[in-house]
C-alpha cells in the first residue's frame, strides 16, 4: 500500500488538465491519497477578512481560521480532487480525516490555536474503503473532543506520515515543487538516511514547511524501518505506474532508515 501527499503547486496543477503527473489509474496497487489547500484557504482567509499566520512552518488557526479550513479543505479541495481521479475512471472515496475519528487529536501548542498533534489513528474506515477497490482522498482535519470545538487543522504532512505509519504503507511519498530535499548549494541529493536526514535538520538547508514534512519523514520511518519516503517533484513529468515499479526518480530523493 503507498500513500501519496499532494499540497502547494501540485495541487494545483493536479486540478488542471495539463498536470505533469500521470499514470495514476496504471498504479496496480492500493493507494492513499492525502492533500492540502494552503494556497486557496489563504486566498478564502483574505476574501473573509480573517488573518493568516504561520509559526515553524505551521498555520496559526484561530476559530474563525478553522472555518475557513475546513470550508476549503473538506469542500472545494476535496471535491474538486475526486472529481479530476474520477476522469481517470479510478473508484474514489472523498472525506475528511475527522470523520470517524481517523484522526483524533489533540490540541499541539496553544500558540498554534486549533492545531491538532495526532494521538490515534483509526484506519478501519481507510482499510474497508480500500477493501472495496475505492482510493480514499483525504481531507486534513481532525477530531477533537472539547467544549467548543471538535475539528482542528492538521498540518497535511503530518497527518499523512500518521496514517502511513499506522496503516501501514511501505512507501510514503510527498509531492514538492522542488526536485527532492536540496543540499546548502541547492543541488538533489538522491538518497538520505534516517541520520543524515536528522543531521540536515540541525542546520540551515532545512526551514519553513520542510522541517514539518521531514518531521513526519523520521517519525514514519522510525515505526516503519524497512520503508521509504519519498519527497518527489511533482511538476516534473512523473509517470506514476512506473515510479511505483522501479521506485526510482531522477526528480526526488529516497529516504530510508539505514
Amino acid at each position: 500500500m503507498i500513500l501519496f501527499k499532494v499540497g502547494g503547486k501540485v495541487l494545483e496543477r493536479l486540478l488542471e488538465a495539463n498536470c505533469p503527473l500521470q499514470g495514476w489509474s496504471r498504479i496496480k496497487e492500493p493507494f492513499v491519497l492525502v492533500h492540502g489547500g494552503g494556497a486557496v484557504i489563504n486566498a478564502t482567509a483574505e476574501a473573509l477578512g480573517v488573518k493568516s499566520e504561520f509559526v515553524g512552518g505551521q498555520r496559526v488557526t484561530s476559530p474563525e481560521m478553522v472555518d475557513v479550513v475546513e470550508m476549503v479543505l473538506r469542500g472545494r479541495m476535496n471535491a474538486s480532487l475526486v472529481r479530476v481521479l474520477e476522469k481517470e475512471n479510478l473508484k474514489t472515496w472523498g472525506l475528511s480525516a475527522s470523520d470517524m475519528q481517523i484522526l483524533h487529536c489533540e490540541i499541539e501548542d496553544p500558540a498554534l490555536g486549533l492545531v491538532g498533534k495526532v494521538t490515534k489513528v483509526n484506519t478501519a474506515p481507510l482499510k474497508l474503503i480500500l477493501d472495496h477497490g475505492y482510493i480514499p482522498v483525504v481531507a486534513p482535519l481532525g477530531s477533537h473532543k472539547s467544549a467548543t470545538r471538535e475539528v482542528v487543522n492538521v498540518n497535511a504532512d503530518m497527518a499523512a506520515a500518521q496514517m502511513a505509519q499506522a496503516l501501514p504503507a511501505r512507501k510514503l511519498v510527498f509531492f514538492t515543487d522542488r526536485d527532492g530535499i536540496l543540499d546548502e548549494n541547492e543541488k538533489r541529493i538522491p538518497t538520505l538516511s534516517y541520520e543524515e536526514l536528522q543531521k540536515m535538520r540541525e542546520g540551515t538547508s532545512i526551514q519553513g514547511g520542510m522541517l514539518v514534512k521531514t518531521r513526519g519523514v523520521l517519525e514514519f520511518l522510525e515505526s516503519q524501518k524497512n520503508a521509504e519516503v519519498w519527497v518527489l517533484n511533482g511538476l516534473r513529468p512523473v509517470e506514476l505506474d512506473k515510479f511505483v515499479e522501479t521506485g526510482k526518480s531522477e526528480f526526488g530523493t529516497r529516504i530510508t532508515m539505514f
